[in-house]
């Protein structure tokens, strides 16, 4: 069980759906302990309660974080964290939905 994450274009029509798997998100939120320093990154620790909506701006901030972060998740999980960057850094998307279970 991971998260679920929607990514819309500014006509609302879904781009992609796909999904934060729970090993990554372990990864980043139980084998280390800095991600509470980043406000956005913080937001989808529990992964039963997210019902996340973020525009554009947002969406900015949390790339930010997920980048401020590489230096502190796995070398084997590099891979995951880039292709999760690069997947939310299409400049056609205008808004995110992430949800839980």
């Amino acid at each position: 069980m991971g998260l679920d994450v929607q990514l819309f274009d500014s006509d609302d029509n879904e781009l992609s759906l796909f999904e934060i798997e729970q090993h990554f998100h372990d990864a980043i939120f139980y084998e280390t302990k800095n991600w509470g320093s980043y406000q956005y990154l913080r937001k989808i620790k529990d992964y039963y309660a997210p019902n996340i909506y973020w525009n554009k701006e947002e969406l900015k901030e949390f790339i930010d974080d997920l980048n401020s972060y590489k230096i502190f998740i796995g070398k084997e999980y590099l891979p995951h964290l880039n292709s999760l960057i690069d997947r939310l850094s299409d400049e056609r998307i205008s808004r995110i939905r992430i949800t839980g279970d």
